[in-house]
C-alpha cells in the first residue's frame, strides 16, 4: 500500500516539482493543470503516510548499514581467529622441531649411556675381587 502511494506521488509530482505547483482551488473551480485532485483531509493523510514511509525507508537503510557493519566485524573476527590459530599451529610445530633431538644428540646420549654402563660394570668387577 505504501509503495502504491509512493508511485502515485511520483507520477503526480515528478522530481518534487509538483509540490511547488500546488494551488488551492474551491469546489467547482477548473483545475489549472492535469493531475490528481485530493481533498485537504485525504492530502494530509497521504502526506503523513509518506512521512511515515520516509521514516521507515531511512530506518531500513540505517538497519541495513548496521547489519553490514556487524557482518564486516564478524568477518574480521573470523579472520583474526584463523590467523591466531594458524600462528599457534606454526609455533607448536616450531617448538616441537626445536625440542626434538638431532641424530648427533641421539648418538651422544647412547655413547654416554654405554660409557656409564661399562664404568658401572668395571666398578662392580673391581669391588668383587
Amino acid at each position: 500500500m505504501l509503495l502504491s502511494l509512493l508511485l502515485i506521488l511520483m507520477i503526480c509530482y515528478p522530481k518534487n516539482e509538483g509540490l511547488a505547483q500546488t494551488k488551492p482551488i474551491k469546489q467547482g473551480d477548473a483545475a489549472p493543470y492535469d493531475g490528481i485532485l485530493f481533498s485537504i483531509d485525504e492530502g494530509n493523510k497521504l502526506r503523513f503516510k509518506l512521512l511515515d514511509l520516509d521514516f521507515y525507508i531511512k530506518q531500513n537503510e540505517s538497519l541495513n548499514k548496521s547489519l553490514d557493519l556487524s557482518m564486516n566485524k564478524s568477518d574480521l573476527i573470523e579472520q583474526k581467529n584463523k590467523i591466531l590459530v594458524d600462528q599457534n599451529i606454526n609455533l607448536a610445530k616450531s617448538l616441537n622441531d626445536q625440542r626434538g633431538m638431532s641424530t648427533f644428540e641421539h648418538i651422544m646420549w647412547f655413547g654416554l649411556g654405554s660409557l656409564v654402563t661399562v664404568g658401572i660394570a668395571y666398578g662392580v668387577r673391581q669391588a668383587i675381587k
